[in-house]
């Protein structure tokens, strides 16, 4: 129901689910709907929506036993809550105390203040990035190995929904003729003739467009990464 909504805001609906689901234990699908979710708020540029979802997911970080990644997370979450001047929800913000005091005692009081600070001195990009810090899943790795760009990797997500360039336009909000580019990008690359084709491979590779997602935006983070340090390389 959550992913069928069209609004801006359907990151909020996502987060409450993956609250549900820490909540009875379901960490796996916790994860997915939490880090659904921070794509969204982070994609939209909702900073008031970032804060709360890494406050989730710290909590889901110490049902996991990771208090140093759990103090992280709630550091940033409370960093950029005060740099957006947006107030938690009291049962927000006590499920964090919760998060939080456990986790000082795991780590001892001066490797947590030193956690919290790193956490709180994040940018959005940088604790958006850090929240979703994961192995690459394994369709997004086997394109990424066969030379396919971020957008490229969404693109074949969706020609594995048989989108139309006028789709694929309309949800990764392109021209239909840089959509159409893409598409024979990626024939080029994966030495495919037709978008049946295309749409046959990504099924075999387990594509599927809600996962991706996250992995595109680590992806590009990690490129991003790359490219500044060859350019400061060659200073």
């Amino acid at each position: 129901m959550a992913r069928g909504q069209q609004d801006r805001f359907r990151f909020v609906i996502l987060r409450h689910l993956g609250q549900l689901a820490l909540n009875r234990r379901d960490l796996a699908a916790a994860r997915t709907l939490l880090n659904e979710s921070l794509v969204l708020a982070h994609e939209a540029r909702v900073g008031w929506g970032v804060a709360p979802t890494l406050a989730h997911l710290a909590g889901l970080a110490m049902a996991e036993n990771q208090p140093m990644r759990a103090i992280r997370l709630a550091g940033a979450a409370t960093g950029l809550r005060e740099r957006h001047r947006a107030r938690l929800l009291p049962i927000d913000a006590a499920r964090l105390e919760t998060v939080i005091e456990p986790a000082q005692r795991a780590l001892g009081e001066v490797a947590a203040a030193n956690a919290w600070a790193d956490g709180q001195t994040m940018s959005t990009d940088q604790a958006v990035a850090y929240a979703l810090e994961a192995t690459l899943t394994q369709p997004a790795a086997t394109m990424a190995a066969v030379g396919l760009t971020p957008c490229e990797i969404e693109v074949t997500a969706l020609l594995a929904r048989f989108a139309t360039n006028r789709e694929i336009a309309a949800e990764l909000v392109i021209s239909e003729g840089t959509a159409k580019r893409h598409v024979e990008n990626i024939l080029v690359k994966l030495g495919l003739r037709s978008r049946t084709q295309v749409a046959d491979w990504a099924s075999e590779q387990g594509v599927r467009l809600a996962d991706l997602r996250v992995n595109v935006l680590l992806l590009g983070a990690e490129m991003g990464r790359w490219h500044t340090a060859n350019v400061a390389s060659r200073r």
